[in-house]
């Protein structure tokens, strides 16, 4: 502890606190204020990407009965631009709030997210949606979601893969409750007032967060927004190849899944279930492997998540035509891909040698802008792979699913390599 202590007050300034009482230390606080932040980061998470996993039934209400002369290609690209702008303009969006303080930001996010979802309720055309469901929603969004990424390690370094574990779990349980929440307020009031609904309690919930949110790092704001010294560092480099790469495989289960179980014989009922089940091992993957880190090591757990993974859609996935064996594989591949998503802003912290803790939202900023085209451009591959696919039934899957592990076992391979880099 005293080392990280010495290490933190050569790349920057000393550990602050906004919280009433709070000594200032450069010691971690392990716990106390620091897990009303976790739970803060977490309701972020709830919101910010639960409505994100959720946008698949908002996707088949428009198709059907909205807009039902339009290509569900042109539909699916409101979900596919706000996900993409929550994760690019991280670019910006990290490098304010360690500007401009976490709270501020994250506040405004939450203006601009809820007043997308509002303004969306008005829409009568598609493109209506593009500018208020997606683009409103990840510039929101991504204001929101990286003060909430980063803040957790401000407070914990012991025990910083449980409380980033903890806080990013916060996604899966959100789609795990919105999707049914959504799909009965559409049922009953209509989309309109369904995003009405959904705009104000998100108005709350992260009103709340803001309320919660603390900071103990002040960061120095006379530094450039694009701090491209960043990849000067070669672990920072291989860390940002890993996320594109892995972005390019990851969510292809989460997009494909339901479709494939049509081709296998069963119901969409079953579909919906085992896309449930797999946002809900993801988020406990999440937990237990953001524990798991803080004992074995944090890229041994990143390599240890994306290779079980690859092994369970290459050997699992693959040859599964029934319900047990897909409830197999999307308990195994949620559970340690889902790993993924909660140890990548850890292992940020770990190899982020320039910038110091003081810099971690402009870090997740860049980092995650991988993500974002990875999957902006993998999920539109995993189709073309599929539409030019030969096959029949669920054979037809097969090139995609590949693709899939390909890219994730890429991804363990530089997971590897990230393990024997020097900064």
């Amino acid at each position: 502890m005293e080392k990280a202590s010495v290490e933190l007050s050569r790349v920057g300034p000393p550990l602050k606190s906004d919280v009433a009482g709070y000594k200032e230390t450069n010691e971690f606080p392990e716990g106390g204020w620091g897990w009303l932040v976790v739970a803060s980061s977490f309701l972020i998470h709830f919101i910010v990407l639960g409505l994100q996993y959720t946008f698949g039934v908002y996707q088949q209400h428009y198709a059907a009965i909205v807009f039902p002369g339009v290509k569900e290609s042109k539909i699916s690209f409101i979900g596919t631009l706000g996900s993409s702008i929550l994760f690019i303009f991280g670019l910006v969006s990290g490098r304010l709030a360690d500007m401009y303080g976490f709270k501020r930001i994250q506040f405004l996010g939450n203006v601009i997210l809820c007043g997308g979802l509002i303004i969306a309720s008005f829409a009568s055309e598609v493109w209506h949606l593009y500018l208020s469901q997606g683009v409103l929603y990840g510039l929101g969004g991504s204001l929101c979601f990286f003060p909430a990424v980063s803040v957790p390690s401000q407070w914990f370094t012991k025990r910083r893969g449980l409380a980033t574990g903890i806080a990013v779990s916060g996604g899966g349980i959100g789609g795990l409750a919105l999707a049914p929440i959504t799909r009965s307020l559409i049922s009953k009031v209509g989309f309109r007032w369904s995003l009405r609904i959904l705009g104000l309690g998100g108005f709350v919930l992260l009103s709340i967060a803001s309320i919660l949110l603390r900071t103990r790092i002040q960061s120095k704001p006379n530094t450039p927004i694009l701090d491209f010294l960043l990849f000067r560092n070669p672990r920072f480099t291989v860390l940002f190849l890993i996320g594109m790469i892995v972005s390019f495989g990851y969510l292809v289960p989460f997009f494909f899944l339901p479709n494939y179980v049509l081709y296998t014989g069963l119901s969409v009922e079953m579909g919906s279930l085992l896309l449930g089940l797999l946002n809900g091992s993801s988020a406990l993957g999440r937990v237990v492997l953001g524990f798991l880190a803080d004992g074995m090591g944090r890229i041994n757990s990143l390599f240890l998540s994306l290779f079980v993974g690859t092994l369970s859609i290459f050997l699992l996935w693959s040859f599964a035509t029934g319900f047990t064996a897909l409830l197999c594989f999307v308990l195994l591949y949620g559970f340690t891909a889902g790993g993924f998503v909660s140890l990548f802003p850890v292992v940020a912290s770990e190899v982020n040698g320039h910038a110091g803790i003081e810099k971690l939202a402009t870090v997740n900023g860049f980092l995650y802008v991988s993500i974002g085209i990875g999957s902006l451009i993998g999920i539109p591959i995993a189709g073309v792979i599929l539409d030019a696919s030969q096959q029949y039934g669920h054979f037809s899957y097969i090139p995609t699913i590949m693709y899939s592990g390909a890219m994730m076992l890429l991804g363990s391979i530089l997971a590897g390599v990230l393990k024997f880099l020097k900064a």
